[in-house]
């Protein structure tokens, strides 16, 4: 079967376009990045629909319309191929200092990546908007950050939908000066909504969702 997949793989190369606008001046900043990108022989790894079965040793169509138990410890089979593509998107992010303590921040980034023939590449993140709020003082130092990922539904062949999430993180650090030493008592917590997330570009993505909710808490010493 190895014969079945063998392709010539070609040298890849690019012709890019970035465009970026920065603004650092005053309250109010930001940096917006445009990029195209036109691609010869981009290289790639897609499903080719297949399964190897470890037991009995053959390769069988992976059947998403039934039989799912039947093949259930099989192990997907991807293929490398080298196709022309266009990859192009932006990159935002913003900053608002409120006053000497308190700065806002807003970020998003998206990006659409096709091959020649008007299909999807696969495993391509989906597009995210998210802000935060950082709150400084002179011992210790506070932010929350929220983020939606949007869902992803531009799909290769053989790929599934991920919906969207969203997920709210803080955290607060206090700077110990009693020690004598630049140490800080730390606390953070990721997915405070304990939401259910699937990251698009992984190859266990059904298999291994993002954590639930969780903290951690430290202490940071530098000497």
């Amino acid at each position: 079967w190895n014969s079945l997949w063998a392709r010539r793989l070609q040298q890849e190369t690019a012709n890019n376009i970035d465009l970026t606008f920065r603004k650092f001046k005053g309250n109010f900043g930001f940096t917006a990045n445009l990029f195209y990108n036109d691609i010869n022989d981009y290289y790639h790894q897609q499903n080719t629909g297949y399964v190897f079965d470890e037991h009995t040793h053959e390769l069988v169509k992976d059947d998403h319309e039934g039989h799912e138990e039947e093949h259930e410890d099989a192990l997907k089979v991807y293929q490398f191929n080298t196709e022309d593509a266009k990859l192009y998107g932006f990159e935002f992010d913003s900053h608002y200092q409120i006053n000497n303590n308190m700065m806002v921040k807003v970020f998003a980034d998206s990006i659409t990546a096709k091959l020649d023939d008007d299909s999807y590449i696969p495993r391509i993140p989906a597009n995210k908007v998210g802000t935060s709020f950082e709150l400084q003082n002179q011992n210790w130092d506070f932010d929350m950050t929220v983020t939606h990922h949007l869902s992803q539904d531009k799909l290769a062949q053989y790929e599934t939908k991920t919906d969207a999430y969203t997920l709210v993180d803080f955290g607060f650090s206090y700077y110990l000066e009693a020690l004598g030493t630049d140490s800080t008592v730390f606390i953070r917590a990721n997915n405070l909504t304990d939401e259910l997330g699937f990251v698009h570009n992984s190859f266990i993505k059904d298999q291994a969702p993002l954590p639930g909710r969780n903290f951690t808490l430290g202490i940071r010493g530098y000497f």
